[in-house]
């Protein structure tokens, strides 16, 4: 009996927009690690599912009026290397303004 189809690999993406995104608007790309840099971009980093998923983040991205210069398809293990925040941050909101900085 043929086998179904096997569920996709989740591929892991680096996309990059100009501007910051705040931790409430961080919230809306689930599973993502988003950082803001120190040249005005953010960089979310993290598995999508498939292609739809990255669909979705991309409207949300366009919903948000942000700029966006550069979507990568990342290597797993590259991935791993940059999914970490600097030290002591939480890897899903390092570079975010806090609450109490907003």
């Amino acid at each position: 009996m043929p086998e179904g189809p096997r569920p996709a690999t989740p591929e892991f993406y680096e996309i990059r927009v100009k501007g910051h995104l705040d931790r409430g608007r961080a919230e809306w790309f689930d599973g993502l690690c988003v950082t803001n840099t120190e040249c005005g971009e953010a960089i979310l980093r993290g598995p999508l599912a498939d292609q739809p998923a990255l669909y979705g983040v991309l409207v949300k991205i366009r919903d948000l009026g942000l700029p966006l210069l550069a979507v990568n398809r990342m290597e797993p293990v590259l991935a791993r290397l940059h999914s970490h925040g600097p030290s002591g941050t939480s890897p899903m909101v390092a570079g975010l303004p806090s609450k109490s900085d907003e």
